[in-house]
């Protein structure tokens, strides 16, 4: 029985290390706490910052990190997407087209180079327009929302991630209660 279990958690390990990375298990008692500050107002918030990498953290750096790095390309770092990978940089500054992170999220998923890959969670097509948008103005790591030229269409996606955001806030939590008379508190307990 103890062979056994013992046999169970090596695989069961080495399965998870193979599919998740070697550090799966503490990646997150590793890692610093999240300092990014939510967004309370959206022209304020810094494009890369706020828009471009919650979607590289959730769906791309799970296969481009330190430990896993796929096409020797990391996306956990400004410095490293800056570096690119095996095929040169993946930016192309302006122009969207010829970014090679953008058209391989762009690609038919069923292209073998389509990114991500099957199995996981593929871009939205609002997630693929602030890509577009954020490469072909610039692709600044400082530059907020205000500060970029907006089409109708990014204005019309700006506005609906805004919306986006006041839905997750539970209106239980928004809600003005008065105080409770300890008398009654008294009463109850």
């Amino acid at each position: 029985f103890v062979l056994t279990m013992l046999l169970l958690m090596g695989t069961g390990h080495f399965g998870g290390s193979l599919t998740h990375g070697e550090d799966y298990l503490s990646y997150y008692l590793n890692r610093e706490e999240d300092t990014t500050p939510k967004i309370a107002n959206l022209e304020d918030a810094v494009v890369f910052r706020d828009l471009i990498r919650p979607v590289t953290d959730k769906k791309c750096v799970s296969c481009h990190n330190t430990s896993k790095t796929k096409g020797d390309l990391q996306l956990h770092t400004i410095e490293a997407i800056q570096k690119g990978g095996k095929n040169g940089a993946i930016l192309a500054t302006g122009k969207p087209g010829d970014s090679h992170i953008f058209q391989r999220v762009t690609l038919p998923a069923e292209d073998d180079k389509h990114m991500p890959p099957d199995g996981k969670e593929p871009l939205t097509q609002m997630e693929k327009a602030f890509l577009e948008w954020w490469i072909a103005s610039g692709a600044s790591f400082e530059d907020s929302v205000k500060n970029l030229p907006k089409t109708e269409d990014i204005e019309a996606l700006l506005n609906e991630f805004a919306n986006s955001l006041t839905k997750d806030v539970n209106p239980v939590f928004k809600a003005s209660v008065d105080e409770v008379d300890p008398e009654t508190i008294a009463e109850i307990g």
